[in-house]
């Protein structure tokens, strides 16, 4: 599956509502606006991806301490992998904490469109 804006959308667990708004919307923002929310929707998806790996990491070197062996070589590409796939599967994995702090700011960074033509409606 290509990773995209709008799948990464898809596969962060918020609210199906809100998914939905920040999907209808999308395509209506302006340029910067837009980028804005790209870039932090990106970044959202970057950090909870490192986090994953973080853990992941951190319990395979357990149990390579607790079996008494090292770890594979290919370690690293093993847990990219997995970390993928179960963002692919089960983006419920991902920290609740970082979507809980970028939720609101892309709700604000999306809704200042909507603001704009209420505005502009008004001078009519």
């Amino acid at each position: 599956m290509e990773i995209t804006t709008r799948s990464i959308i898809e596969m962060l667990p918020f609210e199906e509502e809100d998914k939905q708004w920040m999907l209808s919307r999308l395509d209506h923002l302006t340029p910067d606006q837009k980028s804005s929310v790209i870039d932090l929707i990106w970044s959202i998806y970057d950090a909870i991806y490192e986090v994953r790996v973080l853990e992941l990491m951190k319990i395979a070197k357990l149990n390579a301490q607790y079996r008494g062996t090292s770890l594979p070589e290919d370690i690293q590409s093993q847990v990219n992998k997995e970390v993928k796939e179960d963002l692919e599967k089960n983006p419920g994995l991902s920290s609740r904490r970082i979507l809980q702090e970028m939720q609101p700011l892309l709700r604000k960074l999306m809704a200042n469109r909507q603001q704009i033509e209420e505005f502009k409606n008004n001078l009519k």
